[in-house]
């Protein structure tokens, strides 16, 4: 498999991590691009899909980078998952260049997850990734209580919102010359 037609997803709480196509489900992608684009623009999550609701951060797309947050759209299980409580949080890094600022933005949603929920079983979140592009995420403390086919039907959303971010920063990616200084 060519990491050029994949990226690497990275489950940080359970330390996983696989090649996923970065043509997942091109008609699903295509229509969340858009989203994503409003999103960003609006600077609020807008309703997706699946109850969830999608927040995207583009501002160095240019750079290949961005920070997608997953949220409920209603009150879930019972109201346990309350309105717009984060879910899951992904950041994600198209090329080298400022791969680290994602990363550390999401070292700071981590701690802040682990915070909140201290007694959950917390993976370390282990070093930046040397392969691109990457997408790195986790499922917050409030996902368990979506169940096991929840966080599975989670995760694949997890995974189609990376893929067309990914997308969506190669496209987006204008390669600078280098300087020593």
């Amino acid at each position: 498999m060519s990491i050029s037609s994949h990226f690497l997803h990275i489950d940080v709480a359970s330390a996983q991590s696989l090649l996923v196509p970065l043509n997942l489900e091109p008609a699903k992608q295509n229509d969340t691009l858009p989203l994503l684009l409003q999103s960003h623009r609006g600077g609020t999550p807008v309703t997706w899909a699946g109850g969830m609701s999608i927040f995207a951060d583009l501002t160095l797309a240019n750079d290949g980078v961005a920070t997608l947050m997953l949220s409920a759209a209603y009150a879930m299980c019972r109201g346990e998952i309350k309105l717009g409580e984060t879910v899951y949080s992904i950041a994600l890094a198209a090329g080298p260049r400022m791969s680290d600022r994602p990363w550390y933005t999401l070292g700071r949603l981590y701690l802040n997850a682990l915070l909140i929920r201290p007694e959950y079983d917390w993976a370390s979140l282990g070093q930046i990734p040397n392969e691109y592009p990457w997408a790195a995420g986790f499922a917050w403390s409030c996902a368990n209580a979506l169940g096991e086919a929840g966080n599975l039907k989670l995760t694949a959303y997890a995974k189609l919102a990376a893929a067309t971010a990914v997308n969506h920063c190669r496209e987006a990616y204008v390669p600078k010359p280098y300087s020593p200084l």
